[in-house]
């Protein structure tokens, strides 16, 4: 993409791979002009993620993409999407398996693709990306930019956060103590329906947020997975990894 585009994308690294076993943290980075936005991993009615495919050096093993977490923004006509606005940088483990030679310097390259919208239009981008990996200097930026999304990354709630449950074909969260909760559907499968009023039952007050599904969407196999945001005071408390039980196959989880 040319320099002055909306959307320009950059790699970091944490910390050289310079032996077998070692580990490192690589940052997909965005920065994202104001008035744009890309998109989360779901990204909700509209648009479509950023696609990242790699060529690594051999014995290098990437792990599965981290997403930060996203906003939610409600467009003209009751449209829901989940976007990033002004700076994301998407987290990517590496690792260095038992063949691997840092002495090849093998270079990490990657291919990227993204969809980047403002008010008017939509408009595909594009790059291809190096990026030495025994080389690889970390600098400010990079750990700027990796502390920041790791800040954004939901973790696993600790006993007691939260509560899941089903009440018929209700899906309802708790959290004591919340003000307001916020739910992230991960991209919809036939074991993981989205819920049809995501726009209204998705972002409730209170500690309580319910997400109701038509009960033919439901079997022994649902296990809804999504994020929850949740906030206290009117402050961000924390952003989890939701995944709730199967509905009880009852009477009362078909009516």
């Amino acid at each position: 993409m040319a320099a002055d585009a909306p959307v320009r994308a950059t790699l970091v690294l944490d910390r050289p791979l310079s032996a077998p076993g070692d580990t490192a943290t690589l940052g997909v980075s965005f920065d994202i002009e104001p008035g744009w936005n890309l998109y989360w991993v779901n990204p909700g009615e509209s648009g479509a993620p950023p696609k990242v495919s790699f060529t690594l050096p051999p014995g290098v093993i990437a792990g599965e993409i981290q997403w930060p977490r996203p906003e939610r923004k409600v467009l003209p006509g009751d449209i829901l999407d989940y976007i990033y606005t002004r700076r994301v940088t998407l987290i990517v483990p590496l690792k260095a398996g038992p063949n691997y030679d840092a002495a090849l310097r093998g270079a990490l390259e990657a291919d990227l693709w993204w969809l980047m919208c403002d008010k008017e239009k939509c408009v595909p981008g594009e790059a291809k990306a190096t990026l030495g990996l025994t080389s690889a200097s970390p600098s400010p930026d990079a750990a700027e930019r990796l502390g920041e999304a790791s800040a954004r990354l939901p973790v696993v709630a600790a006993p007691g956060v939260l509560s899941l449950s089903w009440e018929g074909s209700t899906l309802v969260i708790r959290s004591a103590g919340a003000e307001s909760m916020t739910f992230f559907p991960k991209p919809e499968t036939e074991d993981n329906p989205t819920p049809p009023k995501i726009l209204t039952e998705g972002a409730a007050r209170g500690d309580t947020l319910r997400l109701s599904f038509p009960a033919p969407k439901l079997g022994p196999s649902t296990r809804i997975v999504g994020n929850l945001e949740v906030h206290g005071a009117s402050k961000l408390t924390g952003y989890f990894d939701v995944a709730a039980p199967p509905p009880p196959m009852s009477s009362s989880a078909v009516r």
